[in-house]
């Protein structure tokens, strides 16, 4: 769809990573913002916007981009609408326009990729720990209730559309060996992969980022 609208060009393929990366900066942003100060936001977002998984995949002609979109949307709803259920309760924040939009932000993530399933599991746990240690006691029943149906609603969908696709070809792909991970000294540590996937991709800027960091450093 996008390419009918656009062209198939280089340019034009890679546009959509681009525009959505960009867009995941805005957002991340706001909820900064919201959630610290204008400062803070600013420079996350800088820091954000020089990360080597935003540079590459803001480039690439992949699903990430729109991954990293949706996953910093989905972010900035779910505070707006728990600062909403603090205000006026839950069942008035899970039906506003910013519930409805969480639920479809995050429908989206995971007809995108069955990876983010991973997300929302960790976002709904950090929504019951905010029910925990927000709220008094009384109020804890309806607001994990508000909690599990905004998350099961996306579930259902995923499951809905592609359920059974997903579970025929996980279990064709389970019985390949080539995906045999080997023996236990041949897999790396926990400390090697934060190493090589985290504080290295992260923190080896490329030349581009050298440069607009050292200029807002000035």
């Amino acid at each position: 769809g996008w390419m009918s609208w656009v062209g198939d060009s280089e340019v034009a393929t890679r546009l959509l990573s681009n525009l959505y990366v960009t867009s995941a900066g805005f957002f991340l942003y706001l909820l900064i913002r919201d959630a610290f100060s204008r400062m803070v936001a600013l420079w996350s977002t800088a820091a954000f916007s020089l990360m080597w998984v935003t540079m590459y995949f803001g480039l690439e002609v992949r699903s990430y981009g729109q991954t990293i979109f949706l996953a910093t949307l989905s972010s900035y709803l779910l505070l707006r609408v728990v600062r909403k259920a603090s205000e006026s309760g839950w069942r008035s924040a899970v039906l506003s326009l910013g519930g409805i939009a969480l639920v479809v932000a995050n429908t989206a993530l995971v007809l995108t990729h069955y990876y983010n399933f991973f997300f929302l599991i960790a976002q709904s746990l950090c929504a019951a720990a905010f029910i925990f240690f927000q709220f008094p006691r009384r109020r804890w029943l309806l607001g994990l209730g508000s909690v599990a149906i905004t998350y099961l609603l996306p579930a259902l969908a995923f499951a809905a559309i592609w359920g059974r696709v997903f579970l025929s070809t996980y279990s064709e792909l389970a019985t390949f060996s080539d995906f045999a991970l080997g023996s236990a000294a041949e897999r790396p540590s926990l400390v090697e992969l934060l190493r090589d996937f985290v504080f290295r991709q992260n923190l080896s800027f490329p030349g581009p980022g050298l440069i607009v960091g050292g200029a807002l450093a000035v």
